[in-house]
C-alpha cells in the first residue's frame, strides 16, 4: 500500500533522513522506533507532504505522491495525528471532529450562508458521523465540552476521532500515547488494535511508551541518526543487539 524507496532529506547542511525504506501491505500495523532526532516525525512529514525528499520517491496504491501538497495527500487516503497535539482548544469536541470532514462535502459557500437543503443535509450527516466516532472513543459524555479543557488522554482521543472521521485508507499516528498513564495508554493500545480491524486500517505508529507499540506492532522499524538500525518483529526487535545499544539501554526489558 505504501512504498518509500530510498529516501533522504536535508534541512541545510543537516541530514535528517538517510536512504530509508519501507513497504507496507494493506491493513498492517507498523511500529517506527528510535530516539529522540532519529527522524521518525521528519518521515511521517515527508509522507503527508509537509516535507518533498531531496531524494527518493514515495508511492501510494502505485502512485507516485512524493511531493504533493499536504491535502492532496489527504484525498489520497492518508491522516495523521501530531506529537503536539493540535485541536481547535475553544471549539468543542463535536466541532473539533466535524471539521475534518469538510474536504468531503460538496455543498459551496453559497449555498452554505443560505442555509440550503444540500447543506443541511451533509452537515447533518457530517454530525451524526462525527457522533459515531465520539462514542466509539469514549467521548460522546463532553461532546459539547470545548476541547481545550479536556484532560491530555482525552485529547489525544479527540485527535485520533478526528483524524478517522475523513474516512482514510491510511492512518499514522505520532506518538498517541504520549503523556497518558500505564492504564490509558494499554486503553488505546485496544482501540488501536479494535479500529484497525473494524475499519480494515492501514497504520504506521510512532510511540516511545515501548508496551504500547510491541504490543500493537506487527513489525517495527528502528531509526537512529535517520538510518534503519534494524527491522523485525517485536521479539526480534527486543532482543537486537545494535538496538538494545543504541535505544533501548542494556538490560532492558519489554
Amino acid at each position: 500500500m505504501l512504498r518509500i524507496d530510498h529516501v533522504t532529506h536535508y534541512f541545510g547542511g543537516l541530514r535528517a533522513v538517510e536512504d530509508f525504506c519501507i513497504d507496507i501491505a494493506p491493513q498492517q500495523i507498523i511500529g517506527l522506533i528510535g530516539p529522540n532526532g532519529a527522524g521518525k516525525t521528519t518521515i511521517f512529514n515527508l509522507i503527508t507532504g509537509v516535507y518533498k525528499p531531496t531524494q527518493g520517491k514515495i508511492s501510494f496504491e502505485d502512485e507516485d505522491i512524493t511531493g504533493k501538497l499536504p491535502y492532496k495527500i489527504t484525498q489520497h487516503g492518508i491522516v495523521r495525528t501530531f506529537q503536539n497535539i493540535r485541536l481547535f482548544s475553544t471549539m468543542t469536541v463535536l466541532e473539533n471532529i466535524m471539521v475534518a470532514h469538510h474536504y468531503r462535502m460538496k455543498s459551496g459557500l453559497l449555498s452554505s450562508l443560505m442555509r440550503l437543503p444540500s447543506f443541511t443535509h451533509e452537515e447533518e450527516d457530517t454530525e451524526a458521523l462525527a457522533t459515531k466516532f465520539a462514542k466509539i472513543f469514549k467521548l460522546d459524555d463532553v461532546l459539547n465540552v470545548p476541547a481545550g479543557s479536556l484532560p491530555y488522554g482525552r485529547q489525544r482521543r479527540v485527535e485520533i476521532a478526528r483524524a478517522l472521521v475523513t474516512e482514510p485508507k491510511m492512518l499514522l499516528l505520532d506518538e498517541p500515547a504520549a503523556g497518558m498513564n500505564p492504564k490509558e495508554a494499554l486503553e488505546l493500545l485496544d482501540l488501536i488494535k479494535q479500529i484497525a480491524i473494524d475499519f480494515k486500517l492501514t497504520i504506521l505508529l510512532i510511540e516511545h511508551q515501548m508496551p504500547v507499540v510491541m504490543g500493537v506492532a506487527e513489525r517495527i522499524h528502528v531509526l537512529d541518526f535517520g538510518k534503519t538500525l534494524a527491522v523485525g518483529t517485536p521479539k526480534e526487535i527486543q532482543n537486537h543487539p545494535k538496538v538494545i545499544e543504541a535505544y533501548l539501554g542494556e538490560g532492558a526489558k519489554i
